[in-house]
Parts: C-alpha cells; structure tokens; sequence
C-alpha cells in the first residue's frame, strides 16, 4: 500500500479532502437541538424529516464519492502524463547529449585534421624554401663562373696583344739588325759577292725555315689554348646544365606528389574497394590551379572505384602550385592507389 501511496501522492491527498468533507458533512447532518414535550405530538413529521436528510446524506455521499472517482482518475491520468514526458524529456536529453557528444568529436577530428594539414604545409614549405635556396645557390654560382670567364677571356686577349706587340717589335728589330747586316755585307759584297753569294742564299733560307718555325709553333700553342679554355668552359655550362635539370626533375616529382597527396586526402573509400587497385590519372588544370579536366586512363578498379577517384580530383581543386613558376604543367599525369585501411 505505501508503495502506491508513494507512486500517486497526489490522488492520496485527494482521497484523504473528500473523505474529510464527507465526515464533517455527516457530522452537520445531526440536530442536537432540544425539543420540548410536544415532540411526542409531531414524531411522524420528525421521523419523516430524519428519513429525507439521510437519503440526501447518501446520496451526497454517493456524488462525493464519484466525483473523488473522477478526480482521482483525472489526477492519475495528468500523473501518467507527466510520467510520459517525464520520459520523453529524459530521451530528449540524452539523445541531445549524444548529439553534443558526436560534434565534439567531430569538431576534434576535424582540429586535429587541421593539425596534421597545417604540419605539412610547414614541411612543403620548407622543402620549397630549400630548393629555392639550392636554384639561388646554382644562379649566383653560374654567375661567378661567367664573370671568371669573362675575366680570363680580358686576360687571355690582353696577353694576346701584349704577344703581338713582342712580336712587332721582335720583328723590328729584326728587320733592324737585318738592315745592318744588309748594310754591312753590301761594304764586303765587291769582295766577297762571289764566295758569299751561296752562302748568303742558304743563311736567309735557313733564317726564313726557323722563322716560319717559330710562327707556326706560336700560333698551334694559341690554337691549343683556345681550344683546351673552350673545352673547360663548355664543360662547365654541361655540368651546370645537368644539374639544374636533376634539381627540376626532382622539384617537378615532389609538385606532383603534393597533388597526388591533396587527392588521397579528398578521396572517400567504398566498401567495394580491394587492396591493390590502382588508376592511372590524366588531369588538365588552368593557370590558377582550378581543375578542368580528368581522366582515368589504366584502372585496376570497378565503375564505382573510377567514380569516388574523379571525384577527389575535383574536391581537391584548386590543385596545389610549385615553388617556381617555371616547374607548373597544364597537364599532370599520376597513378592514385588508395591508402592502406
């Protein structure tokens, strides 16, 4: 009994009122005044008086009691009812709080996402900052390998025309001395024109021979200069050609591994996916990195497989842009294989 006491306090309360009032209306029922001898002379009249108030006494009594029904079963319905939304409030709120729930982890997900984003971006960049370096490096490097060889060209003509000068004024004073000797022998030539006249042949001959000698030396050491300082030189621009294509190659494959990275990250898995699958992606893109066009050309995968790559390439748009302009390409061309679940 107390436990339904304790569930429907409300309809208790109640009871205990109606019952109260339908005692005190018993009580009130009663005369207690008191008759004088003539009571004897009226008895049927007060006997039939007593009769009529009981009747109304019980069938008051019986109102009283269908209206406690009534009440009570009101109070029990409006209890059930607050129970129900008591419920009801209860599923609300805990349906809210796992609402709640599910968005913190959602929004902490998608903070530590931004985390990991944000930490590659730092190390594209600083990967981009250190081949911009390396290019810088190879530009001032070419630089003073340009000026060393314009120096030693100004070098090698001023040692050219000092050469030459040494050889105008060796050749003067050839032609000097040679003068003198013309001036001399010509003094002894009535005496000695006969005997010398041989002689003076072979030594001018023998002279020219060793002049033309000398020239002919001069001028290979001249040529084999040249040629030995243009094989340095062509050397050197070889080297730093090839160079400068091996820093491009790998700073084209590190811009098109960004992208392939951007897609992978934009690209949703389906359950019909296998482990191994592989597409072969062509994909045409404007100035400004927006994507205008893909195309899977070799794909391991089914229709859907296709699907789900094509449509990370565009929710990757805008692509990501090299460090150097100069590396950006109109078309790219990768294999996307899904990420290992």
């Amino acid at each position: 009994m107390w436990s339904l006491i304790g569930r429907h306090p409300l309809a208790f309360m109640i009871s205990l009122i109606v019952h109260g009032c339908f005692a005190l209306l018993m009580i009130l029922g009663f005369d207690y005044r008191h008759y004088t001898p003539e009571v004897e002379e009226h008895v049927a009249d007060v006997i039939h008086a007593t009769a009529v108030t009981e009747a109304q006494v019980a069938e008051e009594m019986v109102k009283l009691q269908q209206s406690e029904q009534q009440k009570s079963k009101k109070a029990e319905a409006k209890l059930k009812k607050l129970e129900r939304e008591a419920r009801q409030l209860k599923k609300s709120r805990d349906a809210e709080r796992k609402r709640l729930k599910k968005i913190q982890d959602e929004q902490k997900l998608a903070r530590k996402k931004v985390t990991e984003e944000q930490k590659k971006q730092a190390k594209l960049k600083q990967a981009s900052d250190k081949a911009k370096k390396k290019v810088e490096a190879l530009r001032k490097k070419q630089q003073k390998l340009k000026k060393q060889v314009a120096k030693e060209d100004k070098a090698r003509k001023s040692s050219q025309q000092a050469l030459k000068r040494e050889k105008e004024k060796l050749a003067l004073l050839k032609k000097q001395r040679k003068q003198e000797k013309l001036k001399q022998k010509q003094l002894a030539v009535e005496r000695k024109k006969a005997e010398h006249a041989k002689a003076k042949a072979e030594k001018e001959r023998i002279k020219a021979e060793s002049e033309r000698q000398q020239a002919e030396e001069a001028r290979l050491q001249a040529m084999a200069q040249r040629e030995l300082e243009a094989q340095m030189v062509e050397e050197e621009k070889q080297r730093w050609r090839g160079e400068r294509e091996r820093l491009k190659q790998r700073l084209k494959r590190e811009y098109v591994v960004a992208i392939r990275q951007k897609v992978t990250r934009k690209w949703r898995r389906s359950a019909s996916v296998r482990e191994g699958w592989s597409c072969s992606i062509h994909i045409v893109q404007n100035d400004r990195g927006q994507v205008d066009s893909v195309r899977t050309r070799y794909c391991d995968g089914d229709a859907a497989f296709r699907e789900s790559v094509e449509r990370a390439v565009y929710g990757s748009s805008p692509l990501p842009m090299p460090g150097d302009r100069e590396l950006f390409d109109r078309e790219i061309e990768f294999t996307f294989r899904p990420p290992k679940s």
